[in-house]
Order: C-alpha cells, then structure tokens, then sequence
C-alpha cells in the first residue's frame, strides 16, 4: 500500500506541471531578425503557422517577454480572417470569435524589438568586434523572439534568416541556403533553412567574425554530412585539437543509437563568449573557455551531440521530463569516456556520480526551478541509474531497448512511460519497480557496482 500511494502521489506531482490541452499546433517557424550587436538589439518579425483538429473557437496565445517591444501582431486566416493581437504579461493573445477551419492554416505574423536579458542572448566586444549568441535553456527562446515557447509544440519546420554587419557570420539551424548582401554592402543576411521537427528551444543563433572551418562526413548510412566549426579566430589553431574527436564521436554515437537524425542538413560547433555550452538543432555552442588547445572536452562534446537524437529529435513533452534529455545524454558521454579512454577513466565519473548529493526525484524535475532541471539528479544520479538498470537488465537488452526507443520515438515528443516501455520489451519483464524507486522516487544511490 505505502508503494501504491507513493506512485499515485508521483503522478499526481507529474501531472501538475502538465500543459493544459493544446486547441493550436504550431506548423512552421519563419523567424527574420536584424542583430545590431554594437547596441544589443534584436528587430525582426516571427510568422508562426497554426492549425488546428478541433473547430471550437479558442484563443491563440504566443509567448512574447515583457522585454521585448511587440509593435504589431496580427492573425490571418481562411475567408480573409484577420485578428488583432492584445498585448498581456508575457504573450500576445488573439481572441478569435466562432468557428475555426480544422486544418486550416493560420498565421501569426508579430513584429518585435527589444533589448534580450542576457539568460537569453548573451553580447560582448572583442577588441572592437561585438559578438552575440542565443543561449537556449528552457522558456528563454520568448526573451528574443516571440514564440511558441514550450517543448510540446513542435513545428514541421523552419526558417531563420539572419541579418546583421557583413563583417560578421551568422550561424544558426538547419542547411545555409544563401547569405546575401545589401545594395550598400554593410549588411549581410543568411538564410538557414530547417527541414526536421524543431521546437523553439533548440532554435538557436551564434553571429561574431568567426573562422569557418567545413569538411564532410560519411554516416553509416552513406549520407554525406557537413561538419562545420564556427570559431573566433583568436581559437582556431587551439580548436583544432579540441575538436579533433568529432568525426569518432560521431560514429560511436551512429553505432549506439542508429543513424544521426539530420543528415540532410549538417552538424556544426559554434564558439560563444559563455563559459558553458549549450545544443541547438544540429549546432552545440561551446564557450571559449572549454576550447583549450587540449582533448580534454570529449566529455562535453559528446553530451551536447548525443543532445541530437535526445533532445532534439525525441524532444520531452515537458520539461517535467527533462532526464530524458540529459540523463541518456550524459549516460552516453560517459560510455564515449569508456570507450575512448578506458575502464578508469568511466570509473572515475561513475563514482563521482555517486557520491553527489541528489536527494530529489529524478522525474518529475521542477519546471519552476533551474536547479531542479540541471542539478545533480538530472546529471549525476540519472546517468548512474542507467548504468544500473544496464546491469539490471544486461548490456545487450539495455542497448537494444536505447536503439529502439530513439527509432520508435524519432521527432515526436516522449515522456518517461515511453522509455520504460521500451525497456521493458526489450527485458521481457516489469521494470516498474525500478522506475519507482530509482526514477521516480527519492533512493539514495549507494555503490554501483
């Protein structure tokens, strides 16, 4: 009985922090913005794509920070539809009276300025050169742009267009399709074009004087990807060496979890003035102070790629979930460790792991708390029961329920029910018990074999 409460008060935890039914579903993404680095402003204008299942008239709210100045918004849609939007705490809203077409589309065109917070957009200057990079952590994409700002509206696609000083590159999302001059040659506009589900999180921008470094990679699957390496030019003979380890990275990663998910597109490292490092959609940014001349990041480049296929392909249904994301991240830089460094080396972070005060549930995480989303239930405990639940289960069931919940699941959203399922097939037996006790609940991590 005390198990049965315990799981029933869990779910109840869980289904707090679940979004209410969502009427709208967000389509595409097209995002036009002028970065003026030198004043530490963001003008453009996001065209959000809508449609709906249902036909009863229901609000349509974007997400917009009170920071940011939204100018105008309209909705547009079948039979000459145009709906003014209200401006309100964070959002903008548009009230749409009667009626609406299922499966119409319907487009939210909002223009904006505003000066991001820097949890949002980070700024800086270089011996005269500025620079500036999106950050990318949860409910921040709404600082700079107004969006659909939550994990569980993931569009079809995107397109992100980018201007800003022609002395500058912009790196962003998806393939370049172009980078075009103005008349005067002062300014430069780069198109990227996004051809996979992304959600607004991962929708990430880097702009500075970067050295572009391009080569191609053959995956398992004969797809010839880019790999690309935005770097500061003071960095780029110190880079070289940092990111030496990609191209295996890669390939371990392919072999552990099948095929990379963007092939189409690229996979890119873009250098920001942050001392951390952060995934967006087939680009990681990692700080300055993390390329070091040394291979000492593999680690953390490993983290953000396995970021491609969790994260980013199975995109949590809400951040509740969020282990799902870092956990078998993290899980997976520590067996890239393992592999490319030896038994001691994974010893080393396993133990450490262990002995780190994690005293919360790893799910559900507090969406309300940062340190509940990156503490160290989510990036010491969680990985420590994987390896665990790989013992429990055996290393070919574990992998082979890993492979199969990234293929079932591909650029849809999960949450942890779906990854224990898969588990579970793959092991043949219930796994509940240890879900509850070591997912869900509050166990003590003791000594891992």
């Amino acid at each position: 009985m005390l198990a049965l409460l315990s799981a029933a008060s869990m779910l109840a935890a869980l289904v707090s922090w679940m979004p209410a039914p969502i009427a709208w579903r967000l389509r595409h993404i097209d995002l036009r913005i002028a970065i003026e680095p030198t004043r530490q402003v963001v003008t453009g204008v996001s065209q959000l794509t809508f449609t709906t299942t249902g036909d009863d008239a229901a609000p349509l709210v974007v997400d917009a920070s009170d920071s940011l100045t939204v100018d105008s918004a309209v909705v547009s849609g079948p039979g000459g539809l145009r709906i003014v939007g209200a401006r309100e705490p964070g959002a903008v809203r548009f009230t749409i009276a009667g009626r609406v077409r299922p499966g119409a589309p319907y487009l939210a065109s909002l223009w904006f300025h505003g000066h991001p917070i820097r949890r949002a957009v980070g700024f800086a200057m270089h011996q005269g050169t500025p620079r500036a990079a999106s950050f990318g952590i949860p409910r921040s994409a709404r600082e700079w742009w107004p969006s659909a700002d939550a994990p569980d509206q993931k569009a079809d696609s995107a397109d992100i267009r980018i201007s800003a000083p022609s002395t500058l590159i912009a790196a962003s999302n998806g393939r370049l399709v172009d980078r075009a001059l103005s008349a005067d040659g002062a300014t430069a506009t780069a198109h990227w074009a996004v051809r996979y589900p992304i959600y607004s999180d991962v929708v990430s921008f880097s702009l500075a004087d970067f050295t572009v470094a391009r080569s191609i990679l053959t995956l398992a699957s004969g797809d010839r990807l880019p790999i690309e390496f935005y770097v500061f030019p003071e960095d780029s003979a110190k880079a070289v060496v940092t990111f030496a380890a990609v191209p295996r990275i890669m390939a371990f990663l392919e072999a552990r979890l099948g095929g990379y998910p963007f092939p189409k597109e690229k996979y890119a490292l873009a250098e920001f003035g942050r001392p951390s490092f952060r995934e967006g959609q087939t680009i990681t940014n990692l700080g300055a102070s993390h390329i070091t001349g040394l291979a000492d990041m593999d680690q953390v480049i490993a983290h953000e790629m396995a970021h491609q296929w969790f994260g980013n392909s199975l995109t949590v249904i809400n951040w509740s979930e969020i282990w799902l994301n870092e956990s078998l991240s993290e899980y997976m830089a520590w067996q890239w460790i393992r592999t490319s460094q030896g038994e001691a080396a994974y010893r080393t972070l396993l133990d450490q792991a262990v002995g780190a005060d994690a005293p919360a549930p790893i799910v559900p995480a507090n969406p309300a708390d940062f340190n509940s989303l990156f503490g160290n239930a989510t990036f010491q405990k969680g990985p420590a029961v994987l390896v665990m639940l790989e013992q429990l289960m055996g290393v070919k069931a574990f992998a082979s329920a890993t492979r199969s919940y990234v293929a079932q699941h591909a650029y849809k959203q999960v949450e942890s029910a779906d990854f224990q399922r898969a588990c579970e097939v793959a092991y043949g037996k219930s796994l509940d018990a240890f879900f509850a006790k070591w997912i869900r609940g509050n166990e003590k991590l003791g000594k891992v074999p």
